[in-house]
């Protein structure tokens, strides 16, 4: 893989256009333009460019390995609800509370995480929640599930039970959304931190 594909696939995983990455680190976007073009192959700015990617100038310059496997290896990125899947869109980038390459975070938009009991775990609107979609999920936990039967409904956060009564998916605001019959989801994440932060 070249620079230009490199700095095309940090760029777009971090979902910005050239212009914004080119304001970003203070030059044109014709500079910009020209690297993804192949047209330069040491730009003088590689280091910021680098620094506004979260990736390492080494790995966009050389692809050494390691170097940025990961876009924002050092950050976990921010979806928003609906571009979980598809575009992946990123809204933000956040410092990890645990750092793992199966790590990515959501802004809570809705109560139906909000516990109003004291002494126990609440996800009130505006909770950032960091989802590892590699731990398994198991009853207890708190999940990102989407409908088997829908996949481009935007998934949804709640809690898994499993008891006699088979396996559900729980709000912790009962009294204004419902429960879910696990077996219409597909569990694509567990929630492995919280955070409150204003982003």
């Amino acid at each position: 893989m070249t620079l230009a594909k490199r700095l095309i696939e940090a760029r777009e995983k971090s979902g910005l256009t050239q212009a914004q990455l080119a304001e970003k680190v203070g030059i044109k976007q014709q500079s910009i333009y020209q690297i993804e073009d192949g047209q330069t192959k040491k730009p003088r700015h590689i280091e910021k460019i680098a620094e506004v990617l979260n990736v390492s100038s080494s790995w966009l310059l050389f692809g050494e390995p390691g170097g940025a496997e990961i876009i924002n290896k050092n950050k976990v990125p921010v979806y928003s609800w609906d571009g979980i899947f598809n575009e992946k869109k990123i809204t933000d980038f956040i410092d990890p509370v645990i750092l793992s390459s199966n790590n990515f975070a959501l802004k809570v938009e809705d109560d139906s995480m909000r516990n109003f009991y004291e002494h126990t775990p609440t996800f009130p609107a505006g909770t950032i929640i960091i989802i590892n979609n590699k731990t398994e999920a198991k009853p207890g936990k708190y999940v990102i599930a989407r409908q088997k039967d829908n996949p481009d409904a935007i998934p949804i956060f709640r809690r898994y039970i499993a008891s006699t009564a088979g396996k559900k998916l729980m709000p912790l605001n009962g009294a204004l959304y419902d429960k879910e019959d696990a077996e219409n989801f597909d569990i694509i994440g567990v929630v492995v931190a919280s955070m409150n932060l204003d982003l």
